[in-house]
């Protein structure tokens, strides 16, 4: 197959991929918005069946959208705000999974560590690529030269043959 035809089934086979990816989406997302807490479970269930065999990755605005609810909501469950505690649980689980399920992908090589660490920095609880209370630790070896650091060796090694000398000599 030349390179042209090849290109060519590659988007047919994505263009595909998209559409059964979109139609699983409208379905999930017509079903409306469950109200009880065995209706939340049974549609996250649907939700991840559908990211196993129907194409989906698992992400969070994937899954608000399966549950016909916006991310600030998801938030508010998962923070048990208007809502029972069972389904905070409920949507606590199923947000760690996606979590989960995106790390892997990173660790795999499957997701871009950029993109990962851009997505935990807008859905993970308070991701940040380095702590902030690392300390700094300031090193006298920074921005000289090997030189530089050779020579400021030798001058504290010096110094403190001289000053050892001078104990001695007390």
């Amino acid at each position: 197959m030349s390179g042209n035809l090849k290109d060519l089934d590659n988007k047919a086979t994505l263009n595909e991929r998209m559409q059964n990816v979109t139609d699983t989406l409208i379905s999930l997302y017509r079903k409306g918005r469950p109200s009880t807490d065995a209706e939340v479970k049974e549609r996250i269930e649907e939700y991840f069946d559908s990211c196993r065999f129907g194409g989906l990755r698992p992400a969070m605005e994937s899954l608000c959208m399966s549950l016909h609810i916006s991310r600030e909501t998801l938030r508010n469950w998962k923070n048990g705000v208007g809502c029972s505690r069972e389904r905070q649980q409920i949507i606590q689980d199923a947000r760690q999974l996606v979590l989960a399920e995106s790390e892997q992908m990173a660790f795999q090589g499957a997701l871009h560590p950029g993109v990962y660490a851009f997505y935990m920095k807008n859905v993970g609880d308070n991701y940040k690529d380095a702590p902030n209370d690392t300390p700094v630790i300031a090193s006298p070896f920074i921005h000289r030269t090997q030189e530089e650091i050779l020579a400021s060796i030798n001058q504290d090694l010096l110094t403190e043959v001289i000053e050892s000398e001078d104990d001695y000599d007390n």
